[in-house]
């Protein structure tokens, strides 16, 4: 699963600054009449709001219970409501927020990802994955798409699923196609880059054997004697199991 933070998946964020908050949850050129016309009471009227700002900025409609305090008391003072004004209760309202959503989406000319916004995924996935690998690039490319044509985004849970499933066909035709070309030679060949040579494994466990050499003579001799005494070759792998494992003999009483 790729992490949401190594994407452009847009987010939340719990503090925003003067600047941020102004730029992209302002109440501007009618949004307010949109929200008087599509709500009453301060309470339908606050939720609308928070809904048609945080879907403008992240193009899909977050869970109530996540929008920061700071943001809801940002609005509030906008719409001059009291700063502590309860959202509605999405369990008890779903179709109050569901006729909400559809006013949002016919505002600003967003359309339901659905089978349609999936299956377009999948081509721009699949041409996408021809060239990079990343999960996380990937996702970005999803974001990227269905942002330019105004299609609201899935979870990022279903985002992951999707490019981790196109990704795997993808890697599984590109091996196929590529196995399929190689002649018996050839693959001999690769196979053989495979192979090790005893030399070679001889070689880098000397390099190894030899990284645990201290540069201080003192403690080498020490470890020399130790190793003679447990029946180590010095500066053999051994060195460190059988030091850690002797124990020195019980005294008889």
């Amino acid at each position: 699963m790729a992490s949401i933070e190594r994407t452009a998946y847009p987010r939340l964020h719990s503090r925003l600054n003067e600047e941020e908050r102004n730029t992209r949850y302002k109440l501007r050129g009618g949004e307010q009449d949109f929200v008087r016309d599509n709500a009453r009471g301060s309470e339908q009227r606050l939720t609308l709001a928070l809904m048609l700002k945080t879907f403008r900025h992240l193009g899909y409609f977050p869970e109530l219970s996540e929008i920061p305090d700071q943001l809801r008391g940002f609005v509030c003072q906008q719409m001059e409501f009291p700063p502590d004004t309860p959202l509605l209760d999405g369990a008890q309202r779903k179709a109050t927020l569901s006729r909400y959503r559809q006013s949002i989406r016919e505002r600003l000319g967003s359309t339901v990802y659905g089978e349609g916004g999936a299956k377009r995924l999948r081509c721009v996935i699949e041409t996408a994955a021809q060239t990079m690998s990343d999960p996380a690039d990937l996702i970005n490319v999803a974001v990227e798409d269905l942002v330019k044509v105004n299609i609201e985004l899935p979870a990022f849970s279903t985002l992951d699923r999707l490019v981790a499933k196109v990704r795997t066909q993808v890697h599984k035709a590109l091996y196929a196609q590529v196995t399929s070309a190689l002649t018996p030679a050839q693959e001999a060949v690769l196979e053989s880059l495979l192979v090790v040579p005893a030399r070679k494994v001889d070689h880098t466990l000397h390099a190894a054997q030899a990284d645990t050499r201290s540069s201080d003579p003192e403690t080498n001799r020490t470890l020399d004697r130790s190793s003679h005494r447990d029946g180590c070759h010095p500066g053999s792998q051994a060195v460190s199991r059988g030091c850690a494992a002797y124990q020195d003999p019980p005294i008889c009483c």
